[in-house]
């Protein structure tokens, strides 16, 4: 005979097999306010906007050539180090991403 300590003790067993076994499940299903629903709705479209105003920004980018400028400019800057020049190409294409998506981040 073998011996399980979720034979004895109900909360060891999952809540599905309380359930099947006819033990009282207790569950707090809860409604939100209407204001938590309004400031979901809110962040939920803030930031597909943020998405899309960020891909659209990369998509200008390559479309313009702007990015050969952004990497000319880098180039300059790092002295011609491969190394420098990419973290500051990448400091100077986040920092314009968080610029034009400043107001959408909350």
């Amino acid at each position: 005979m073998r011996f399980f300590i979720s034979s004895l003790l109900p909360a060891a067993r999952p809540l599905h097999a309380q359930a099947l076994a006819g033990d009282s499940v207790q569950e707090s299903v809860t409604s939100d306010s209407p204001e938590a629903r309004r400031y979901n709705r809110i962040k939920r479209w803030l930031g597909l906007t943020d998405f899309i105003l960020g891909a659209a920004f990369l998509i200008l980018l390559l479309a313009t050539g702007w990015t050969g400028w952004l990497r000319d400019l880098a180039l300059r800057r790092g002295f011609q180090n491969y190394p420098l020049s990419l973290f500051i190409y990448l400091f100077l294409l986040l920092a314009i991403g968080k610029a034009l998506g400043f107001g959408f981040e909350y």
